[in-house]
């Protein structure tokens, strides 16, 4: 939705989904990723944007 799930409320909507939302960050993240991985031949530069693999597996885990 374009307007905030605050002003749907006031509209009276109880719930409010974003679907496109996650993979669209996803697909933007992931041309990020690739384009840095053509360029240098690694995705060390880009570690600071990624989870961290503990981080992962807890995620995952739970």
């Amino acid at each position: 939705p374009l307007l905030s799930s605050k002003v749907l409320e006031e509209f009276g909507y109880n719930l409010v989904i974003f679907p496109g939302s996650a993979i669209r960050v996803t697909v933007k993240a992931l041309q990020k990723l690739f384009s840095i991985l053509k360029i240098e031949g690694s995705t060390t530069g880009y570690l600071k944007e990624m989870v961290l693999f503990d981080e992962l597996q807890k995620i995952l885990s739970s």
